[in-house]
């Protein structure tokens, strides 16, 4: 009974430390509940986040371009709200698992408690029963010894009757003693106190079932949230299809292709090459000594906005492809005429008949050398025989001796500049 007694208060201390474990756990899980609260609020931000952001697709986007911008922001952010979803949703499986082991534990120590006492209450009651048993007994055998002295004169049955007392006192004696072994030093459990145990710790499974019912209340409103963005993802799939067209249309104009080319450059670029085309069949290999052909330039930078108009030239000598930006001033000049001329007689043809009776060339001749310069001054009268005004703009003495019908500009000492016509 000793070592019963004992196992019992030993299990009334595991039970207040398993108790301690308990609230222990009740204030880690509240701390859990307010992290949960505080990613759930930060999630329902991000959802009116998104919500506003698909509003704005039927109101606020003017321009496929915003749409397309629109889209792209959208992604990450949902991206980034199922991930959180994902993490909250394990974490609060980790703590509906553990509440649900703490709980399991408080009852099974509750159950073997209860049991102990009941076990330490019986034998308790056994030992007044054995004692009260002794009593009655011994004044029982003492009454029959002195009934049998007075009734008998016989020594030998008062000498049985005497034995009889010893052995049933030995006997008795002996349980005494066996029970006292059990029960040794210990006193009665504190009953109240053991009550009170229980009833924090039923308090404080009271207090974790109710927050289960909070998490599993986090967690439903968490998989409705999932669900409101599962369908969000397939509207935006559903507008992102609706878009496609679109969206290759706005790729198409503004230069979101491999040859990173904007509507309007590849429009300019057809009219470009029927003035490279003409420049390069009337001008420039005259002008060059049938060195230089015009070529359109294929060379993509990183801006769409810079691609299409390049100009290149073939270098007939060296076979060899540059760009205009390397050819000398003179070379340069002859370049840029070729073009111009070639410019006028592109812009009449596809006018409508319309004519194009004057070209004016400002200043460029004094980079030419003699050849050159006599290169451009032949190609100008060929102009000029093709019924066209060809007025030049310059100082080169040369071309003043080439040019019968100038205009020129003299200042006098007063600084009046009178025009003189020779």
């Amino acid at each position: 009974m000793q070592a019963t007694l004992a196992d019992q208060q030993q299990a009334a201390k595991n039970l207040q430390k398993a108790a301690e474990t308990i609230a222990v756990e009740v204030s880690d899980a509240n701390q859990n509940v307010a992290k949960a609260e505080a990613r759930q609020q930060n999630l329902t931000e991000q959802r009116v986040d998104v919500e506003a952001r698909l509003a704005k697709f039927d109101t606020d986007l003017a321009t496929v371009a915003e749409y397309t911008e629109e889209l792209a922001q959208l992604e990450p952010l949902i991206k980034a709200y199922q991930q959180k979803q994902t993490e909250l949703a394990a974490e609060q499986a980790d703590v509906a698992g553990r509440l649900a082991t703490s709980q399991d534990q408080e009852k099974s120590q509750h159950a073997d408690l209860t049991e102990q006492l009941h076990v330490q209450t019986d034998l308790h009651q056994d030992l007044l029963s054995l004692m009260a048993e002794q009593t009655d007994y011994t004044s029982q055998t003492f009454a029959t010894a002195m009934q049998a002295f007075q009734e008998h004169d016989g020594r030998e049955e008062l000498r049985a009757a005497v034995q009889d007392y010893e052995n049933e006192r030995r006997y008795v004696g002996q349980e005494l003693a066996e029970l006292t072994t059990k029960l040794g030093t210990h006193t009665a459990p504190d009953l109240m106190g053991l009550n009170e145990l229980l009833t924090q710790a039923e308090h404080g499974l009271a207090e974790q079932q109710t927050h289960v019912q909070s998490q599993t209340l986090i967690v439903a409103q968490l998989k409705q949230q999932q669900q409101q963005v599962l369908d969000l993802n397939v509207q935006i799939e559903e507008l992102q299809a609706e878009s496609v067209d679109l969206i290759a249309l706005t790729d198409a104009v503004d230069g979101s292709n491999e040859a990173k080319l904007r509507l309007e450059p590849y429009v300019l670029q057809s009219f470009l090459a029927a003035v490279l085309d003409y420049a390069n069949e009337n001008f420039i290999q005259q002008f060059s000594g049938n060195r230089y052909y015009f070529q359109l330039g294929d060379a993509v930078s990183g801006r769409s906005n810079q691609n299409g108009l390049e100009i290149d030239v073939m270098d007939q000598e060296t076979d060899q492809r540059r760009s205009t930006s390397t050819l000398s001033g003179g070379e340069s000049f002859i370049a840029a005429l070729s073009i111009a001329l070639s410019m006028a007689e592109v812009v009449q043809m596809r006018a409508g008949g319309a004519q194009i009776e004057a070209l004016f060339i400002d200043e460029g001749f004094g980079s030419l050398d003699g050849q050159t310069l006599e290169q451009a001054m032949e190609a100008l009268g060929n102009v000029e025989q093709m019924g066209r005004l060809v007025g030049v703009i310059s100082h080169v003495e040369s071309m003043k001796q080439q040019i019968p019908q100038q205009l020129q500009v003299k200042r006098w000492e007063m600084g009046r500049v009178p025009f003189i016509i020779s």
